[in-house]
């Protein structure tokens, strides 16, 4: 029985998607992270502690978000939400294409934007 091995190395974005979420974990953009209770229950700038499915949950139940992507980040700041996806394109076509547009689906959504209560 033979068996092959696949040595082609992952592409740059998936390779560093999870890069972004280490990052706003470390407390670089200087804002505290929040649990989702945290975050609820006070109007101070802050960034909510969450893996992408748990973004877009809280952000389908609190902000009316409709689409079927997880979220890379949610934060509040002067009283607006910031909600956002990382995207690594390092160039043009295949999943690279499927990725921009992923991107731009998000931006031009203003559906399910609301104002903060």
């Amino acid at each position: 029985m033979k068996f092959l091995i696949n040595l082609t190395p992952k592409e740059t974005n998936r390779q560093m998607g999870p890069k972004f979420q280490e990052w706003i974990n470390k407390g670089f953009l200087g804002f505290e992270l929040l649990s989702e209770t945290e975050f609820l229950d006070t109007n101070e700038n802050g960034i909510l502690k969450g893996n992408d499915s748990k973004l877009a949950k809280f952000a389908k139940e609190q902000l009316h978000y409709d689409e079927n992507k997880g979220l890379d980040f949610i934060g509040r700041f002067n009283n607006k939400y910031v909600v956002g996806e990382a995207k690594f394109l390092t160039d043009f076509g295949g999943h690279q294409n499927t990725q921009f547009r992923d991107a731009t689906t998000l931006l031009n959504n203003d559906n399910w934007l609301m104002p903060l209560k």
